[in-house]
This record gives structure tokens, C-alpha cells and sequence, in this order.
């Protein structure tokens, strides 16, 4: 396990924060995925922490798979992301609705931050979610 993943798993059992599963992979940035779900809006959306060798941490969700309608979700994601400077909106080759926000740093003791931002992301996301939905399911 990196450093970084390393530090953030101590910080999850001290801070008694569950829920996390974690998977690593051998790639050459020595990348580890901290897998979970987040709740919003009473739906289990599924999330990831993905921690490795470079100055990147990527907190990325994934709000909805199989988007059909991309032309109307994409103009609506462009607001969002002019909206939402930490983090971004954008469909997948295979059209899932993703949200990522990168958080850059040098230091392995950023785990605090990476939490403050994905409960950020919750707030905020509990306003947001019907009206992307809406865009979502509509025709």
C-alpha cells in the first residue's frame, strides 16, 4: 500500500469512519481505490478515493449509469461545472454521469481534506440531485 493510502486508512480507524473497502492495484503509480457508497437523496450512489505515487487525490462518484439523453445532460453538466470549481462533471465513453474533484497535494496527512471535500460534496449534492436527475430521466 502507497503512503498516501496508507495514511488514510489509519486516519478511517481512528476516526471510526467504516464503510470503506479498499482495493490495490500494480500499476506503476502503486494506485489504491478506497471503495464506498454515499447517500443522497435516499439513493446509494457508488464512490470511490483513489490515492496514488502522484500529487493527485481523486474523489469520483458515479451519479447515474447509461445516460440516454447526453445532448441535454451534457448542456446541463456544462452549468454545473461553471458553477462547482472543486469538482467536475462528465459522461464516460460508455455514457455513466460522473463526478470528480482532484485534490492536489505533497503531503501524505491530507486525509482530513479529502473528507471535508466528499462531505462537501454531499451537501451540495443533496441540493443539486433532483434537478440533475430530472435533466436525467428526461426525454
Amino acid at each position: 500500500m502507497n503512503n498516501k493510502a496508507a495514511k488514510f486508512q489509519e486516519y478511517l480507524t481512528a476516526n471510526k469512519i467504516t464503510g470503506f473497502n479498499h482495493e490495490e492495484f500494480s500499476d506503476e503509480f502503486h494506485t489504491v481505490m478506497f471503495r464506498s457508497r454515499i447517500m443522497i437523496k435516499g439513493q446509494e450512489i457508488p464512490m470511490a478515493i483513489i490515492l496514488d505515487d502522484s500529487i493527485y487525490r481523486v474523489i469520483r462518484i458515479q451519479l447515474v449509469s447509461s445516460v440516454e439523453n447526453t445532448a441535454e445532460v451534457i448542456n446541463y453538466l456544462n452549468k454545473l461545472n461553471a458553477k462547482y470549481k472543486s469538482y467536475k462533471f462528465y459522461l464516460t465513453e460508455q455514457n455513466n454521469l460522473i463526478l470528480d474533484s482532484c485534490v492536489m497535494g505533497k503531503d501524505e496527512e491530507e486525509s482530513e481534506v479529502i473528507i471535508a471535500v466528499l462531505n462537501n460534496i454531499i451537501k451540495q449534492m443533496q441540493d443539486e440531485y433532483s434537478d440533475l436527475m430530472h435533466v436525467v430521466w428526461s426525454k
